[in-house]
């Protein structure tokens, strides 16, 4: 039914990468100095910042997410029964990390650097997924779910019309 694929802005995680990976060669050259005093804490420095490197492109670079709602599976029009479907794309492979009713949605928040803290000090202890590539993203949404089974919160990216088929009528 609808699709959405967010375009993030990476400029920041591209950064931190190329900064990182700088300050992990600098270190690596100064250990095989002469007369560098400890030169393996230099070098576990290095092997430490590089995990960092890549941890941060795995997981924002190289990932991405798309947001669908479509009718589920078995259910006629007139049910009017959707899901919202996070599939995570990685490379060419897609996954899907989450299904959720749209009925099983109990609420929609915005979450702004203003409120962050605060909303996640709520939260603390709770299951909170985060399904967005992005280190801070600019509009992004914590969606309450709740069924009898369980209850947790998804943090996403959402434009306005996505939005609008996830708030309740």
């Amino acid at each position: 039914m609808y699709e959405y694929a967010p375009r993030p802005q990476r400029k920041k995680e591209f950064w931190i990468v190329a900064i990182l990976t700088l300050a992990a060669t600098f270190l690596f050259c100064c250990s095989t100095l002469p007369n560098c005093p400890y030169p393996s804490l230099w070098q576990l420095t290095c092997v430490v910042l590089l995990v960092a490197v890549i941890m941060l492109v795995s997981k924002c670079l190289l990932r991405s997410f798309i947001y669908r709602v479509e009718l589920r599976e078995g259910a006629s029009v007139d049910e009017a029964a959707y899901d919202l479907i996070v599939l995570e794309c990685y490379g060419k492979r897609r996954t899907v990390v989450c299904r959720v009713a749209l009925s099983d949605i109990e609420n929609v928040r915005c979450v702004t650097q203003e409120n962050r803290k605060e909303l996640f000090k709520q939260l603390r202890g709770k299951q909170v997924y985060r399904c967005f590539s992005e280190l801070t993203p600019t509009n992004s949404y914590l969606l309450t779910l709740s069924n009898a089974d369980m209850e947790g919160y998804l943090w996403i990216v959402a434009d306005e019309r996505l939005l609008l088929m996830l708030q309740k009528p």
